[in-house]
């Protein structure tokens, strides 16, 4: 079963409308967050390189501070895999990513993570990992998965970064409206 993956920008809309405890009974679980960053979808037949920065036609349309979150639920049986393969359950179609990647799991309510290939480039903190060891996965752990940067937030935390990226997102919007 695929994790429900959905924009900042439309969670801290949904944070506004359903206040905390609303927000919380419809997303009680942890997220992981693909950090904005330079991105490269493979095209079909190209070999496997590194994440290049974006066509310049199309660079000027690329959203500056939204990011796709992935709510972190624990499956009824088994782990979550995360890679580029769509067969995933989180999908992160990046070239620097391997089809199956890393797994995600669970010890009771904590989640940890752990590579699923040794030659994989997989840190957490700035900590290789290995596929021996489970790493546990704590709010703001920051993960690198290939060339793409994840941050993994429980619900409270998650729901603080909602907080601060409504208050920007304020700021913005007055900024724009006292603007002549």
């Amino acid at each position: 079963m695929a994790a429900r993956a959905l924009l900042l920008s439309l969670l801290s809309r949904q944070r506004l409308l359903l206040k905390a405890q609303g927000f919380r009974q419809r997303y009680p679980h942890g997220w992981l967050v693909w950090e904005a960053g330079t991105w490269n979808v493979p095209h079909a037949g190209e070999e496997i390189g590194t994440t290049r920065l974006p066509l310049n036609e199309i660079a000027d349309c690329l959203p500056q501070s939204d990011v796709l979150c992935f709510e972190i639920a624990p499956p009824r049986s088994g782990t979550l895999k995360l890679g580029r393969s769509p067969e995933n359950d989180i999908v992160i179609n990046d070239a620097t990513v391997s089809r199956e990647h890393l797994e995600l799991g669970f010890e009771g309510e904590r989640p940890w993570a752990k590579p699923l290939l040794e030659a994989s480039e997989t840190a957490v903190n700035g900590v290789p990992m290995d596929r021996i060891h489970l790493t546990p996965l704590v709010n703001g752990a920051r993960m690198l998965v290939g060339g793409v940067a994840l941050t993994y937030h429980s619900a409270d935390g998650f729901e603080a970064r909602l907080e601060a990226h409504a208050e920007r997102l304020a700021g913005e919007a007055g900024d724009t409206a006292a603007t002549p």
